[in-house]
């Protein structure tokens, strides 16, 4: 195994090094701390078996080098391999950097990079039941091949920041739907849509039921008939609360499409439902609110979904006998996400040392801003910050919660005018793929600024190149809201100090913000108590809202569990439903209807 590790080593170096240059940087090699990691990792020390495993990578030391390097071993060990990571980002980029190692060894069949959701989406081709595909031939009355379980044997999972899958998926679960297009009925409701608001159920089911494009969506799909009331619905309800603001701030249109921003951070332009729907047929109407400007999205998202089960996240590692996990903070998870990871047994653990000299990050003063106008109270105090610190040569990073946070700060930038600040750039769930390299590598010189998203607080490498912004002090990190969680808190740290390079970083926080995320009571400053250290305070109520949550925990896999169950259920009772009416009524029941009478 180690012969063959150094055989790929020497072949990426042959693929990728530009050997028409005499640079030294120009010959890429792997370095000590990716060797130690991917020899930990296979247990070279331990040839007896390997056994999954964790470790602990510092930022910015090349943990994708190393996965990238298991992932090429492991496919030429005869493994089908599934590289996984919570960015849709980070997956292509990642990807993208073997696929030429890839392609020479023949090994595109044998590995696979995604996201954690399109990697459960990925599970329903064998080791899961396809529920949509057995929706779609219930509702068509066609018959379904039964389900044959693929074998796991011989599967290999390596997980990128695996700290986020307890984080992020392990309490949630993915819910697949079955999507019919119906432009011209949905058309029809939002043409009509004053008519349409004043039905009740019943009438409008009545209304809809003689139109033309009912009656040719049950003649195709003559099942769907006793799901059409509760569809219907679905469809008044989205229209009733249609276009109030608690839908339109939670869609993106881009490039004539809408967006959603996912649990993990992505920008996704998938998401068929009928608010969705109904927002496309918003955007597209004439006027200061028009978006969308062409046809395009009415076969694509004007459609009926139906929902045809959940699959429990927390069940998705089980899918594969050897795991490999790699973080940057490992030593940072609570006790809650330990046991978490100890479930699916990773009996191994491993903290790997740096090849670099790393500088310990200076953490500046917490400052918390009381007031009620951010505009007037609190932004001039970051941007204070801000020019302090590109007039002391360094550049600068701010991290906001959320896009509409990055958003407000940024337009009240645009309007002050200050000699020494360059325009700040953007990065969030809004950039589109094809920006972000571009602002990443520009965001390391001296006096810029750069406004990110904390979905950006991890994973991305900012490689500094600028000698002077070094000698200087480095880059330094302004943090406007309170991380959720240590991990998240090391994470963002890790923007900055990357190898051997100095940094700093600082939270400004907003007093309102802290009371509304429970952090800070307002009685202690009606009291007229003073809080003397932040931090010290901030974290242990950190700590004690964290372990609220995670009580949560037990009930909430115990009903993610039922709900997969019943999944599996409703898949065996649709193989069965043409041949039995009982299976068919269950069907049905799955979905809380009666079904029709039988002739």
């Amino acid at each position: 195994t180690g012969q063959l590790l150094g055989h790929i080593s020497a072949l990426w170096t042959f693929l990728y090094s530009r050997l028409d240059s005499p640079k030294k940087e120009s010959l890429l090699q792997l370095h000590n701390t990716q060797v130690l990691t991917i020899l930990r990792l296979i247990g070279i020390d331990d040839p007896n078996e390997i056994k999954s495993h964790l470790a602990e990578v510092r930022t910015g030391e090349g943990k994708s080098i190393s996965l990238g390097m298991l992932a090429t071993l492991f496919a030429l060990l005869g493994h089908e391999v599934s590289v996984t990571c919570y960015s849709d980002y980070l997956s292509d980029r990642d990807y993208n950097d073997f696929l030429k190692l890839f392609r020479e060894l023949n090994l595109i069949s044998k590995i696979t990079y995604s996201t954690i959701t399109s990697l459960t989406n990925r599970l329903m081709s064998g080791h899961l039941p396809n529920y949509r595909e057995y929706m779609e031939k219930f509702l068509k009355n066609e018959p379904v091949p039964l389900f044959i379980q693929q074998g796991r044997e011989k599967k290999v999972l390596l997980v990128d920041e695996v700290d986020v899958f307890g984080d992020k998926f392990y309490e949630h679960t993915y819910n697949p739907a079955f999507s019919i297009p119906i432009p011209d009925l949905l058309l029809y409701i939002w043409e009509n849509k004053q008519l349409f608001s004043s039905f009740g159920i019943e009438e409008a089911v009545a209304n809809l039921r003689n139109t033309s494009e009912v009656q040719n969506l049950i003649k195709i799909y003559p099942n769907l008939e006793p799901l059409l009331p509760m569809e219907i619905q679905k469809m008044l309800n989205a229209l009733q609360f249609f276009p109030g603001k608690r839908i339109l701030h939670r869609c993106f249109p881009q490039d004539n499409q809408i967006g959603y921003i996912d649990k993990a951070g992505n920008l996704g332009f998938d998401r068929r439902t009928y608010p969705t729907a109904f927002a496309y047929l918003y955007y597209s109407e004439e006027g200061e609110e028009r978006k969308i400007c062409n046809e395009d999205y009415k076969e694509r998202f004007l459609s009926m979904s139906i929902g045809c089960g959940s699959i429990a996240y927390y069940k998705i590692p089980g899918f594969f006998p050897l795991k490999f996990g790699l973080t940057a903070t490992l030593r940072g998870l609570c006790p809650q996400e330990n046991a978490i990871l100890n479930r699916y047994k990773f009996t191994k653990r491993s903290i790997i040392p740096s090849t670099f000299n790393k500088k310990d990050i200076v953490i500046e003063k917490t400052l918390v801003i009381s007031g009620v106008d951010k505009e007037f109270e609190y932004f001039p105090k970051i941007l204070e910050d801000i020019v302090s610190k590109c007039q002391a040569g360094r550049s600068t990073f701010v991290v906001f919660k959320n896009t509409k946070a990055a958003d407000e700060f940024s337009k009240y930038l645009s309007i002050q005018e200050v000699r020494t600040l360059q325009t700040p750039e953007k990065l969030t769930e809004m950039t589109r793929p094809e920006d972000k390299p571009s602002i990443i590598s520009r965001a390391t010189f001296q006096g810029t600024t750069t406004l990110i998203t904390r979905v950006f607080g991890r994973g991305i490498d900012f490689v500094c190149r600028d000698e002077a912004l070094k000698s200087c002090g480095g880059v330094h990190i302004i943090v406007t809201f309170y991380p959720k969680t240590l991990v998240e808190e090391i994470q963002i740290r890790g923007r900055t100090c990357r190898q051997d390079d100095e940094g700093s970083i600082r939270k400004i926080l907003f007093k309102p913000d802290l009371i509304r995320a429970k952090l800070l009571l307002e009685e202690i400053f009606e009291k007229g108590e003073e809080i003397l250290d932040y931090d010290q305070y901030l974290s242990a109520k950190r700590e004690e809202l964290s372990s609220l949550r995670w009580a949560k925990t037990a009930g909430i896999l115990e009903r993610n569990k039922k709900l997969h169950k019943e999944s599996r259920a409703l898949a065996s009772n649709i193989e069965q439903s043409r041949n039995d009416e009982g299976a068919k009524a269950a069907v049905y029941s799955f979905f809380g209807v009666t079904p029709p009478p039988t002739l």
